[in-house]
């Protein structure tokens, strides 16, 4: 039988114990387990799809029985389901996918697209808890099995210990990527996603973590008085690159070897959150605390968000003769606030806007020349050299900005408007020439000017 995801799960267990005097005594254990899935796209495709050639000849109607095919000939379907699925050509056991009617033609070429231009599907699961239990002074060495497997909050069976504290801490992760090639000259790649709760508890009843999302955040626009409004303007969205090449094709240019452009987006968010004091969510069945950021009884006590577009738009020529140039403009832009009583205010926070571009050009130059010795080691021998010339220059426009007090003390936070915060440029010009004799003998000059200016 054909097995096409491939799978690794991966699962450790350790404990240890310092049982010397009583009171001193401790006790900590760690689980942690990983299980890693490929899933062989193309395989899975081809196999869903003879399943449902399968059902559709097995459910069609009788009056469907005859078929025309591409000359206008009508023919008889006379071969049984065995033969038609278990021999026989490509054609024949392509039957209702490839020769249906006019209605699933359009799904049919998207199934065929994806079928042929997806790449393995890989993903990931994974979930760790560490335990320890501390001022042990009785005959208690360790917890009951439920709390050290992860299936309780705190130890059950410890008596009369009364100075017993306890923490634990884990996390628990869930990850996918993948790849699509769109055409010959368009590609979709690194497309991937993340989401990672991480959790922490006390024998003080103090139940906290945070929660990390791969995300995309929308994130122009003026000064806002809380986060919450951010929250409307970002949604998941799978971190991705897309290139598109031979751009060179369309111009048809002499002196022209290849174009291509490029962007990539790589975007998070995550929430910080806390449960009221011995206000502690129950376990289920896989040992992950029982909750939802849309539990009323979670308090947001902060969040960051993060969006980058490196680049935004990217080039990249190559010319004849050895010369390249690279050109890219980037933008970037941070958040980070903590709160005050869950209310939706601002306790702190600052944000910043981030842009500017690249451009790098270089030139390959290759020669050599004999030596005019003739005895050992030159015996007149040529010796090849290359040199390359490259020539960077960077700039890089900033903004920051941070929450404060509008009036009074007991006033709102909210941050300046755009153009009133701290501005940051940088420029950086940087030559640099590189001379090789071979892999082993090489020289480099490097010079390199910076200039800062903020305000």
């Amino acid at each position: 039988m054909e097995n096409y995801p491939v799978g690794v799960v991966i699962t450790s267990y350790s404990w240890n114990s310092t049982l010397v005097e009583k009171g001193t005594r401790k006790v900590a254990n760690k689980m942690n387990t990983s299980v890693n899935i490929t899933v062989k796209t193309r395989e899975v495709l081809t196999s869903f799809g003879k399943g449902y050639d399968f059902l559709a000849e097995l459910f069609k109607d009788d009056d469907k029985d005859k078929i025309e095919d591409k000359e206008g000939e009508v023919k008889k379907k006379g071969s049984n389901l065995k033969d038609r699925f278990k021999g026989g050509n490509d054609k024949t056991r392509d039957g209702f996918l490839s020769k249906g009617n006019s209605r699933n033609k359009g799904s049919i070429s998207l199934f065929s697209f994806f079928k042929k231009n997806l790449k393995d599907f890989k993903f990931g699961l994974g979930r760790s808890r560490t335990n320890s239990t501390s001022n042990i002074e009785n005959s208690f060495d360790q917890a009951d099995w439920r709390y050290m497997f992860a299936l309780e909050n705190e130890p059950q069976n410890y008596g009369d210990e009364k100075n017993l504290t306890y923490s634990w801490n884990g996390a628990w992760e869930i990850s996918g990527r993948t790849a699509l090639t769109v055409s010959k000259n368009l590609s979709l790649g690194n497309i991937s996603y993340n989401y990672k709760r991480s959790y922490s508890n006390s024998s003080l009843d103090l139940f906290g973590g945070e929660d990390f999302m791969t995300q995309f955040l929308w994130p122009w626009g003026d000064g806002h008085q809380d986060t919450w409004a951010f929250d409307d303007y970002s949604f998941n969205l799978p971190d991705y690159n897309v290139t598109i090449s031979g751009i060179e094709k369309m111009m048809k240019s002499k002196f022209i070897t290849s174009i291509s452009l490029n962007h990539a987006k790589s975007g998070s968010k995550s929430v910080g959150w806390g449960y009221p004091i011995g206000d502690v969510p129950a376990m289920n069945y896989m040992g992950i605390p029982d909750m939802d950021l849309g539990d009323s009884k979670l308090e947001i006590n902060r969040k960051s968000y993060s969006m980058s577009f490196s680049p935004l738009l990217g080039i990249k020529i190559n010319f004849k003769r050895g010369i390249n140039l690279n050109a890219s403009y980037n933008y970037s832009f941070t958040l980070n606030e903590n709160y005050n009583n869950n209310d939706k205010k601002i306790g702190s926070g600052t944000k910043k806007y981030s842009k500017g571009f690249t451009v790098s050009g270089g030139y390959v130059q290759s020669g050599g020349f004999k030596t005019p010795f003739n005895f050992w080691p030159f015996d007149g021998k040529r010796i090849k050299n290359t040199i390359r010339y490259n020539l960077s220059i960077n700039y890089n426009f900033t903004e920051d900005y941070k929450a404060e007090k509008e009036g009074d003390a007991n006033s709102i936070m909210i941050y300046p408007r755009r153009g009133k915060g701290t501005e940051i440029n940088s420029f950086t010009f940087s030559p640099t020439i590189t001379y090789e004799f071979s892999k082993k003998l090489n020289g480099s000059f490097t010079y390199s000017y910076n200039y800062n200016k903020s305000s």
